[in-house]
């Protein structure tokens, strides 16, 4: 309940990792200045690279849709607490394959809805038109060329 705010994750050992973390932060200063502008309280957490965020077992996970292709099998899911039927795997697949998307990436966590204040901010339309625009902003800002809209 004590954390808030926005916060935006990238993956470094992906292809493309400059663009990765440019979209990230493009997106991350979009919502934190359109809440400014908006009068409302912007939280910014950071721009964070997932390359390395859940280590278990000696080894790195970053999360399943920014990261590099991956294979999981059955064993490694169940030591990870989870089961490959809540992942989606048929009884006779053996594993689950990830595969990263082939155009940058970035993944933007707006509020967190266990801090009673983020989730008040949820339930105002002018907060969440606010991360719109701000989302919006960011990915304008990246796909325009070098040097600003």
């Amino acid at each position: 309940p004590g954390i808030r705010g926005h916060e935006v994750y990238y993956n470094s050992a992906r292809p493309f990792s400059a663009h990765n973390r440019r979209l990230a932060s493009l997106l991350h200063d979009g919502v934190t200045a359109e809440l400014t502008a908006a009068g409302l309280p912007a939280h910014p957490r950071g721009v964070i690279d997932d390359d390395c965020l859940k280590p278990f077992g000696g080894r790195c996970y970053p999360l399943f849709i920014l990261g590099p292709s991956r294979t999981t099998d059955r064993a490694e899911i169940y030591a990870r607490g989870g089961t490959p039927e809540g992942l989606g795997l048929t009884p006779e697949q053996p594993a689950l394959v990830s595969r990263p998307s082939e155009v940058p990436g970035a993944l933007v966590e707006l509020l967190f809805v266990s801090s009673p204040d983020d989730a008040a901010l949820l339930r105002d339309e002018g907060a969440r038109d606010a991360m719109a625009r701000g989302v919006a902003r960011g990915i304008l800002d990246f796909l325009a060329p070098q040097g600003g809209r």
